[in-house]
């Protein structure tokens, strides 16, 4: 195809017109043939670079090149850099946050106190805020400018530790850690359990579940659940029923669902070890015998579960 384009409106333009509507054809989508009338000032190519839509390819295309020998000024990488910058913000804001959650929970400390919630900074000596609170405070008083900044500047609604979000991070570490404890289980494939049934002081009913296997030749034994027995079977409040009736075929189907949920294939259970109390190993109705059903190559081993 002989004749001239050109190449900004080619590459850049759509339509013509006031409302985007014309179509476009000399020195567009055909070629200019007819050179007698090319050049002047009333010439074909002084018209066509008065066109507004000329002028408009021209503006986009001196813009993309300008974006493309420098990226970083292009508008989206503009708003990523941005974005990115506020991110790490954010999470430099919560890492203190997390990082004293985390140290409170290995070391099986208890988070509140009889206070939680108020003016973070009240200079109260009198009144104990709660451990994760003090702790907070320990961190401050130590040098944490990046956890003072945010405490002292962040809206009392975005501080992220009140006792709900608190809760929220737990659940976060939780997760985290049986996601962690699972992915080791599936590499060793074999995998023994724990279980017992208790009640606490409040009346609930409760189950704890561990998990033991050999990960690269170290044994472990991990701790993966602790349901409320009754809320979970039942799916209603204990509160309403103080005194909730589970038999060993309750609790084993309840062992069974919390191993389904947690996607560890029952064949692959070789050992399930609870103590010798009558709603355990009771052949006719016990958790055991439940449990063995499903898991056919399990064997039952009592162990003594201190609570």
């Amino acid at each position: 195809m002989s004749g001239l384009f050109c190449k900004y409106c080619v590459l850049f333009s759509d339509k013509g017109g006031r409302y985007k509507t014309i179509q476009l054809f000399k020195f567009v989508s055909k070629p200019f043939q007819k050179y007698a009338k090319l050049l002047g000032k009333d010439g074909d190519l002084e018209i066509h670079s008065r066109n507004h839509y000329h002028v408009a390819c021209v503006e986009v295309a001196d813009n993309f090149m300008t974006t493309f020998n420098n990226p970083k000024k292009e508008v989206i990488n503009l708003i990523n850099t941005e974005r990115k910058k506020q991110i790490e913000e954010n999470r430099n804001r919560l890492k203190p946050i997390v990082e004293s959650i985390i140290f409170l929970g290995r070391q099986n400390i208890p988070f509140r106190g009889h206070r939680d919630h108020g003016n973070f900074f009240e200079n109260d000596l009198e009144k104990n805020k709660g451990n994760f609170r003090e702790l907070l405070h320990y961190r401050i008083n130590s040098g944490d400018s990046i956890l003072e900044n945010h405490l002292k500047t962040t809206h009392f609604k975005a501080t992220y530790i009140s006792p709900v979000v608190q809760n929220e991070l737990i659940e976060c570490c939780r997760t985290i850690v049986t996601e962690i404890i699972l992915k080791e289980k599936k590499e060793s494939k074999f995998y023994s359990i724990f279980f017992d049934e208790t009640t606490d002081i409040s009346h609930s009913s409760q189950i704890s579940l561990v998990i033991r296997y050999v990960h690269k030749a170290v044994v472990k034994e991990n701790f993966i659940a602790c349901i409320d027995c009754h809320a979970y079977v039942y799916n209603t409040d204990t509160e309403k029923n103080l005194e909730p009736k589970l038999n060993g075929e309750v609790l084993g189907d309840a062992v069974i669902s919390l191993l389904q949920k947690f996607d560890l294939n029952l064949k692959y259970c070789v050992v399930i070890g609870t103590d010798s109390c009558s709603v355990m190993v009771s052949l006719v109705r016990g958790a055991v015998q439940k449990i063995q059903s499903f898991a056919k190559n399990a064997i039952h081993c009592h162990v003594q579960i201190m609570h």
